[in-house]
């Protein structure tokens, strides 16, 4: 398989993987120690959602790139058929507002500490005063541009969790993963486009052509 790999979307800084050097073990014995990266698939996929990318197969590559948001410029978008046959919404109250990402790192040579607070809009040197759930990460030797990067994603994943809708709709051949579906209802919160996380085809002549799909807000913590 031929690797597909891009830390970075064309247009941003460079960041992640440049400047500092650093290193992750990864134990050819891993199973047996129980390390927390037991297969190669582990590694890759750890260092692929710090870097804030998408780790998959598609045909014959193998790419990490960066996640896909709603206002980059290949994005695909879809309309939503009217004609849907079943949509089921499931709503995290826990993880609608008041998240708060803490992200600390630490350099033993220099002996320094750095850490940042993150709340899907600013960052902050001191946890916000209404802070509601604070979830806390600790990465090792990382610059200051890295652990606003690893907030923002932090963020972005936790928060996705507070909308999934599944539904089944007549089917549309193209319609894949990594793409969005737009949703048009002005009386609810969750209307516009959500990210495509799953979609399953089927076909039968009793029902026809008809695809089943979960989606998610991953918007937030990547505009």
């Amino acid at each position: 398989m031929t690797p597909d790999i891009a830390f970075v979307r064309d247009g941003d800084a460079q960041s992640g993987m440049t400047g500092q050097f650093w290193q992750i073990e990864h134990k050819r014995l891993a199973a047996f120690a129980q390390h927390r990266f037991q297969t190669a698939f582990d590694l890759g996929f750890f260092l692929a959602r710090e870097a804030g990318c998408d780790l998959y197969a598609s045909g014959k590559r193998i790419v990490c790139h960066p996640v896909i948001r709603k206002n980059d410029e290949n994005t695909v978008i879809h309309e939503a058929d009217e004609n849907f046959i079943t949509r089921i919404f499931r709503r995290n109250l826990a993880a609608t507002e008041n998240i708060v990402v803490h992200v600390a790192s630490w350099d033993s040579r220099q002996r320094s500490r750095s850490e940042i607070f993150y709340d899907g809009v600013d960052f902050s040197s001191t946890a916000p005063s209404d802070t509601g759930t604070i979830h806390s990460f600790r990465v090792p030797g990382r610059r200051m541009d890295d652990i606003k990067a690893v907030a923002r994603g932090k963020y972005a994943r936790i928060a996705a969790h507070r909308l999934d809708v599944s539904m089944t709709m007549p089917g549309r051949v193209g319609i894949q993963p990594r793409q969005f579906l737009r949703l048009r209802d002005e009386r609810h919160s969750w209307s516009g486009a959500l990210s495509i996380d799953a979609v399953i085809s089927s076909c039968s002549v009793e029902a026809g052509f008809l695809q089943d799909f979960v989606l998610r807000d991953r918007s937030l913590g990547l505009e």
